[in-house]
């Protein structure tokens, strides 16, 4: 029977687990005082205690590795990690193993790849790399499901991926890839897609044909309207346009109608349009470092709402509706110019609630003694307190900290 091996470096040293037990372990008291290259030293010693026919995980991040010691007879590797080290090549025998099913390469100099044919592989991390071009050999995993290829110098989308059955989430962040049409029709079948960071100020017009589309990433570029085939994305749910240049909510996203998640944290909005009654399914929305003055009656048919983050901005009056949000758990209006609260009270799910920095005069003392309650911040407000006043609340902050709830104030 194959045992069960893992190695790595540990927060205090490299252990050795042989199906759950302690096979062999060399304890590193003081970490700090350890060179990296006696933590090579150390790791390559293990490996030479563990039975080539073990199950086995390798980790071997961060020791600025330049070669690898030989892995030749280990044939089941299950995991490889080569993180952040030196490599500028690896031999292609170690993706063999027919148990591999993970592998990370990230934050090499490797600028050439070469896999060997694999039915179990399903993830690689190619991140932080010199890769120019994505290795055709990549299509030999035939079950890849998830590939990670941000912050390289790749140039375009090559056709092969299309044909990727499999593969359905791809990461290519601060890649600066050109997203034109080939691009699109090349990542066609993805579900899950991230482009941040890659200086888009438009989208192709068939952006469309990414049907399968259920989160989008868009983050850190330089968008600000969206072409109207965007509509068309009718499978999307979680959309990400943080730090973009979105002056208004394109009116193409309120046709989305299977939407969880948006996020426009950081850009130009003054307003959220009425329309956006039209995403029945939300329940997450980050709206934040905006320039919105009110929120609009509309918003008050959201009842799916659990995270409502609207901190840095211009709203002055939260409106009595937020309290029929009966799923909300987390309210974050912070730094805002907000002058009153409604009753919160009978939110139920509500356990965390930001408003510190804004215009508050009075305690929301109902909503203190809301049971459920976790955290809430009150500081940086002009509230109107007498010493006796100030004193009774310190002794509410100390009754309420032993039944650990956390005010700030």
């Amino acid at each position: 029977m194959r045992t069960k091996v893992i190695i790595g470096l540990l927060f205090l040293g490299y252990n050795l687990n042989i199906s759950g037990q302690e096979f062999k372990s060399i304890k590193i008291k003081d970490q700090l005082s350890i060179s990296q290259s006696e933590k090579r030293t150390i790791a390559f010693e293990q490996l030479k205690t563990i039975p080539s026919d073990s199950s086995f995980s390798l980790n071997l991040n961060n020791l600025g590795i330049v070669q690898l010691p030989d892995l030749s007879n280990f044939k089941t590797l299950r995991k490889v990690q080569l993180s952040n080290n030196l490599f500028t090549y690896l031999p292609k025998y170690i993706f063999a193993s027919d148990s591999l099913k993970s592998i990370d390469l990230s934050s090499n100099k490797i600028e050439r790849l070469r896999f060997p044919k694999n039915s179990n592989v399903i993830s690689v991390d190619l991140s932080k790399m010199a890769l120019k071009r994505i290795p055709r050999s990549l299509r030999k995993f035939k079950h890849l499901k998830y590939i990670d290829l941000s912050n390289n110098h790749i140039r375009r989308i090559p056709c092969f991926l299309s044909k990727m059955d499999s593969l359905s989430e791809i990461k290519l962040n601060h890649s600066f890839i050109p997203v034109n049409k080939r691009t699109i029709n090349r990542l066609r079948n993805i579900k899950q897609l991230q482009l941040a960071g890659n200086n888009l100020s438009e989208l192709p017009k068939n952006i469309n044909k990414l049907k399968k589309l259920t989160n989008l990433n868009l983050a850190e570029n330089k968008l600000s309207n969206l072409p109207h085939q965007f509509k068309e994305l009718k499978n999307l749910e979680h959309l990400i346009f943080y730090k973009n240049n979105f002056t208004e909510i394109p009116q193409e996203i309120f046709e989305l109608n299977k939407l969880k998640e948006i996020d426009f944290y950081y850009n130009q909005l003054t307003a959220i349009p009425p329309e956006i009654e039209k995403l029945k399914k939300i329940e997450l929305l980050f709206f934040s470092f905006n320039l919105i003055a009110n929120l609009p009656e509309n918003m008050s048919h959201l009842t799916h709402v659990k995270s409502l983050y609207m901190h840095h901005n211009q709203i002055v009056f939260l409106p009595n509706w937020i309290s029929e949000f009966k799923h909300l758990e987390i309210l974050d209006f912070g730094f805002n110019k907000i002058q009153n609260v409604p009753d919160l009270s009978g939110i139920e799910t509500l356990f965390w609630v930001d408003l510190q920095g804004n215009n508050l005069e009075q305690i929301p003392m109902k909503l203190l003694a809301k049971p459920g309650l976790k955290n809430i911040l009150l500081r940086d407000n002009p509230f109107i307190l007498n010493a006796k006043d100030l004193d009774d609340f310190q002794k509410l902050i100390d009754e309420l900290a032993k039944k650990e709830v956390r005010v700030f104030f």
